[in-house]
């Protein structure tokens, strides 16, 4: 009598595969911040500097619980105080011409929060300075998302989620936000968390909106 079980272990191994090969893999490391080199006992501590993969510009906030949320960054946007950045080099390299995913919850007191994300190349790593950072965004080499001009959709809370899709220009493996174009905002501040770069489909449709 011939066993089911190797047509068992056939279907398992079958059905492991399309479940991996359905649920993308995240490109960018931390996206979440939870991976911390240290525990924090305050209700935030200034700078990234124990938040593991990631780099900040001036003194970006890591905040352990406030807002609701637990382990995210405060980022300064407004021109009253100096502009802060985050970034962090991605797990693998954007190819051009494939299109890709991000996703991020950012807390904010406008519809449309002055934030903006920059792809580059790893080989113009050491250029990333603070006042830099616009000209890399007006590159035509480098891959420019303003989350800015996101569509609003409904006003449940402050922290929003945004969802939009993209390709990048040329290879990119560093991931930059802040107000990468200085656009002119009175938000003095914004806040990040839960941000992940996923490959899509090539047949879907690029879309930029938030919920």
């Amino acid at each position: 009598m011939k066993s089911g079980f190797g047509h068992a272990v056939i279907a398992f191994v079958t059905f492991s595969l399309f479940i991996t090969s359905t649920f993308a893999q995240n490109i960018l490391p931390n996206g979440s911040f939870d991976e911390v080199t240290a525990v924090y006992h305050d209700i935030h501590n200034s700078g990234l500097d124990n938040v593991t993969e990631w780099k900040g510009i001036n003194s970006v906030d890591f905040y352990k619980n406030r807002l609701g949320k637990q382990n995210y960054l405060g980022l300064t946007t407004g021109s009253l105080y100096p502009y802060e950045y985050a970034y962090v080099t991605l797990h693998s390299a954007l190819v051009p011409h494939k299109k890709y995913r991000i996703t991020l919850s950012i807390y904010s007191k406008t519809r449309k929060p002055p934030l903006s994300v920059l792809l580059i190349n790893g080989a113009d790593s050491n250029a990333i300075t603070q006042f830099s950072i616009p000209e890399l965004a007006r590159s035509p080499a480098n891959t420019f998302i303003p989350v800015f001009i996101s569509r609003q959709r409904g006003w449940r809370s402050r922290w929003r989620y945004y969802l939009f899709e993209f390709q990048v220009r040329n290879e990119a493996d560093i991931f930059i936000i802040g107000n990468c174009a200085r656009v002119k905002t009175k938000i003095p501040y914004c806040f990040i968390d839960d941000i992940k770069i996923e490959e899509v489909d090539g047949s879907k449709e690029k879309t930029m909106r938030a919920q």
